[in-house]
């Protein structure tokens, strides 16, 4: 019988396709890591694929990897001779439905509220499709393969086989699509913010029940990890950060029941990520970090990773084990007030001085017209500007569209918004309206506009591994600006978002208020004033503030570009 393939959907600028599947429980406990390794490819208790951007294509991979790994979970299991070590009961089913309604209840709402954008009617639609089997098999008697599979599944969960035409089995799977049916429903009313209505299920407690599942404080921190990460579906780029972390945890103390971490392992792993040299994994390949740190320790010559990116890794951890705790998976936080000392090891991020913009907007960028390779084409040339008149985020910039380039009452501005899908802003508060300074309508901003024809705003720009637009464009512009001659004192940084702190600094040097400037620029300011009257700073206001924003730079190569009406 084949089980129901489940493709997690997460999308930054962009759709990107995940198989994911649960090791079951059975082999969770009587299979050893190592083997579990060998054979799965994972020692975790989370299989995880990433199956590109196609979704026709996502579902075929998924369901020719879900029949491949039901071969394999037979195997692991001695070609599934395991037998129900539960006797199955009314309260056993009812259980086990109510766990499902829970656990899945749970996960819509958190992946739904975890989306940068959240569109009701699209969400409302794609459960309606997700469940449309489960209505079929309970209106109509219908039951497809892949509900029958998921119930076997879920039943399997807790070592219950059971024939589709005996009687527990033909209850099980009315509980289980009911389950699964409310489940959506409670979900989307939470989300819309109605009263939660009743479910018809019985709330059975799950512990009292059920035998098979084990106890939750022996369950190993990669399985707490995989609970935390299903459940907050975090974005891939920190999904990864993690999961390193975690990696990294587990092979300084072990893989352990999570109730027996102590702050003394902690304290280890902090110890060793003392020592940890830089880019570790490409340096030392197939090492762990203990043993990278054995060899290692003595050499002086060898960099170490920063303070900060320790400060990462133990925020990281604790993060999931305070997680564990209010989910009741154990008592206390065992990295509870485990920090290290960050004096003399952060940077600090400074402003471009009037040195570093002469050598920046006076680079063959400007002067010859030169498009560097992965500069993003005219990316090159306007993100800069653009960050230097407006104050923007560089992701703000680069997703931006032809279209966000607006005219109102006499003031051109940028739209900073995430109406299209493939947007996303870092806070509620970044949506606003940038009035267009008017040195970049002198530089000829309007007519570049014109030029794009109501597409992206850089077309050339390719977004990296985790869907970001910019983050390719930015390694580039870290690497030109070194290559143009800015200079970085010690334990300072210079990138692309000194723009932006550039911009705060001129406009409190232009006696701008903070209340405007935070305006222009997304930044919540935190005075009771602020939450009376309209939250909205006017746009003749801004623009009259942003005109008076003047930086110590000669853009006059620049002047004399064509500004059309668009």
């Amino acid at each position: 019988m084949k089980e129901m393939p489940s493709i997690t959907v997460q999308t930054q600028r962009g759709r990107f396709h995940y198989y994911q599947r649960r090791v079951p429980q059975d082999i969770l406990r009587n299979v050893d890591a190592d083997t579990r390794a060998s054979v799965l490819g994972t020692s975790s208790a989370m299989i995880k694929r990433y199956l590109g951007d196609n979704k026709r294509e996502a579902l075929k991979k998924a369901a020719e990897l879900w029949g491949a790994q039901n071969d394999l979970f037979d195997q692991l299991r001695g070609k599934g001779t395991s037998k129900p070590t539960v006797e199955v009961t009314d309260a056993v089913l009812e259980a086990i439905a109510w766990r499902v309604f829970k656990d899945a209840r749970e996960a819509l709402e958190e992946g739904a509220r975890s989306k940068p954008t959240l569109n009701l009617v699209s969400l409302a639609e794609g459960f309606e499709i997700t469940t449309d089997p489960w209505r079929d098999g309970l209106n109509h008697d219908d039951w497809s393969r892949d509900t029958l599979a998921r119930v076997a599944y879920e039943l399997r969960q807790h070592d219950i086989e059971l024939p589709e035409e005996s009687p527990r089995f033909i209850q099980a799977r009315g509980l289980i699509a009911t389950a699964i049916l409310e489940a959506h429903k409670a979900a989307l009313g939470r989300i819309r913010g109605e009263p939660e209505d009743a479910t018809s299920l019985p709330r059975r407690d799950p512990g009292a029940a059920l035998v098979a599942p084990p106890d939750d404080d022996s369950l190993p921190v990669t399985e707490i990890h995989r609970r935390w990460e299903v459940e907050r579906a975090p974005q891939p780029r920190t999904a990864m950060e993690w999961k390193t972390t975690f990696t990294l945890f587990v092979q300084v103390v072990g893989d352990k029941p999570v109730a027996q971490v102590t702050g003394v392992d902690v304290r280890a792993f902090k110890d060793a990520l003392l020592l940890m040299p830089t880019s570790m994994t490409k340096r030392y390949p197939g090492r762990t970090l203990p043993e990278v740190v054995a060899q290692t320790q003595q050499d002086d010559s060898i960099a170490r990773v920063t303070p900060a990116t320790i400060g990462k890794y133990l925020n990281a951890l604790k993060s999931v084990f305070a997680w564990a705790v209010a989910n009741s998976y154990v008592p206390s936080n065992p990295a509870s007030g485990i920090t290290v000392n960050r004096k003399g090891g952060s940077k600090t991020r400074l402003s471009f001085n009037a040195d570093d913009l002469a050598k920046l907007f006076g680079s063959p960028i400007y002067t010859a017209n030169e498009r560097p390779r992965a500069a993003g084409g005219e990316a090159a040339k306007w993100l800069p500007l653009l960050g230097l008149f407006t104050g923007a985020r560089l992701e703000e910039l680069g997703q931006s569209l032809a279209s966000d380039i607006r005219y109102q009452d006499g003031i051109w501005y940028i739209d900073i918004n995430e109406l299209d899908h493939r947007k996303s802003l870092k806070t509620q508060g970044s949506r606003r309206q940038i009035p267009l300074h008017p040195n970049l309508i002198r530089c000829g901003f309007l007519g570049y506009v014109a030029q794009c024809q109501g597409g992206s705003l850089f077309p050339l720009l390719k977004p990296d591994q985790y869907g970001k637009i910019t983050g390719n464009w930015s390694k580039w512009f870290n690497r030109y600006k070194r290559d143009v001659g800015v200079i970085i004192p010690p334990k300072a940084m210079k990138d692309f978002h000194s723009f932006r702190h550039g911009f705060k600094d001129a406009c409190r040097a232009a006696r701008i208020g903070e209340e405007v400037h935070d305006a222009l620029t997304g930044h919540t300011g935190g005075g009771i004033g602020r939450r009376y009257g309209s939250e909205k700073v006017p746009l003749d206001v801004k623009a009259e503030a942003i005109a008076k924003v003047w930086f110590e730079v000669d853009l006059d190569h620049l002047y004399g570009g064509v500004t059309v009406e668009l």
